[in-house]
């Protein structure tokens, strides 16, 4: 049993060392966060320098109603995806490490031998 390479399952072949690093650099990419921080910060810069009220009420609207939202639901669905990924591998491995230990006790358990052909003078 390797606990960092592969694991072996019918019908899966999951690297779990693979996986958490994934998971690690998703869930910590600054990326989304930063790129709906700037977006907010360049509506505000458009929205400073705006002359017509219809105008600038429209582009707070798209950003309200549309990139606002849309960059919230982004990051949310990534980190519940990150979430439960990770609780699936943990879910993989710990199943692993229960059909390990219970191949070793049974591998060890001493048998339950019943004669029924016993010699005896």
């Amino acid at each position: 049993m390797n606990y960092g390479g592969k694991l072996a399952l019918p019908g899966y072949d999951i690297s779990v060392e693979a996986c958490r690093g994934i998971l690690n650099r998703v869930g910590t990419d600054p990326g989304p966060e930063t790129a709906h921080t700037q977006l907010s910060g360049a509506i505000d810069q458009v929205l400073g320098t705006m002359s017509s009220p219809a105008i600038a009420a429209a582009l707070m609207d798209l950003w309200n109603d549309t990139l606002h939202l849309h960059c919230e639901a982004a990051q949310t669905r990534t980190s519940n995806a990150v979430s439960g990924v990770g609780q699936a591998v943990s879910a993989y491995v710990a199943g692993d490490l229960e059909m390990a230990e219970d191949a070793r006790r049974a591998a060890v358990e001493a048998p339950s031998i019943e004669l029924d052909d016993v010699k005896s003078f």
